[in-house]
């Protein structure tokens, strides 16, 4: 049987086991797919709800189209806002309606970034707006507004870049340690040497370089948040077969390792 002959009936099984007995709406991505596929009109596009809504208008004046960097496609949907989604496969598409309207490919004003090319690398929602590494920089986009603007990249030295981003929206407003980690945003160079990154504490709009403090000297593979222990992880390449995962309290100077 080929690939493509066991994915039709793969989905219809992990449906059929997810699916609720009412469902009037669909609140999130996988959801959307099995009540395509219930409905058995996944593979028939039609405009509302098999293909993703796409409005191709010409770039204003001065505008960059952003280009997603990544071999395969991308689709991610906000921890808290469940209509709030991105789609990222060449161009790049945020919805705030879970693409049941249509959406354009993002554009940056070439002013902002000082480049003629914008190359997105990584993504990554916060709490509030949208966070993009383009050219190596943080920038911030705004949904409601549809607006970019420059987050702070404070650094001694030149030449540090910014490929891959982190953070976690914590749904909880009520938690103070849900409140204090909703603010943390993480940046690191995916092909730097060092562990040296990047991290924010008010959601991406100003970033401060660290680093993992011990025996390890890198290269870091991997970083991302863990709100409910207040934490940065972090994956260390030790050798080429032997990985270090290490923990860095949020608010406090020492670390841990596992």
């Amino acid at each position: 049987m080929m690939m493509f002959e066991v994915l039709p009936l793969f989905f219809s099984y992990l449906c059929l086991f997810t699916a609720s007995a009412e469902h009037a709406e669909p609140e999130s991505v996988p959801d959307l797919v099995c009540e395509r596929m219930q409905s058995r009109t996944l593979e028939t596009p039609t405009p509302k709800i098999e293909r993703l809504p796409i409005l191709e208008t010409q770039l204003p004046s001065g505008e960059v189209l952003l280009l997603w960097n990544r071999t395969h496609p991308v689709l991610l949907q906000h921890n808290c806002l469940k209509q709030v989604a991105l789609y990222a496969r060449y161009k790049i598409y945020v919805t705030q309606d879970l693409f049941s309207s249509p959406a354009q490919p993002l554009s940056i004003n070439q002013a902002l970034i000082g480049e003629t090319v914008a190359i997105v690398t990584d993504a990554t929602f916060t709490s509030h707006h949208l966070l993009l590494a383009i050219n190596g920089r943080p920038f911030i986009y705004n949904w409601t507004l549809k607006n970019f603007s420059t987050a702070e990249l404070n650094v001694t030295g030149s030449g540090v870049m910014l490929t891959n981003l982190a953070a976690f929206p914590c749904c909880d407003a009520v938690s103070l340690w849900c409140k204090r980690m909703n603010m943390v945003a993480l940046g690191y160079n995916a092909n730097s040497a060092t562990l040296e990154f990047a991290r924010s504490l008010d959601e991406g709009r100003s970033f401060h370089m660290t680093r993992f403090e011990g025996e390890h000297q890198g290269p870091l593979y991997g970083l991302t948040v863990i709100n409910s222990f207040s934490s940065v992880v972090g994956l260390i390449k030790l050798n080429d077969t032997v990985v270090s995962i290490d923990i860095a309290v949020h608010r406090a100077q020492s670390q841990q390792k596992t």
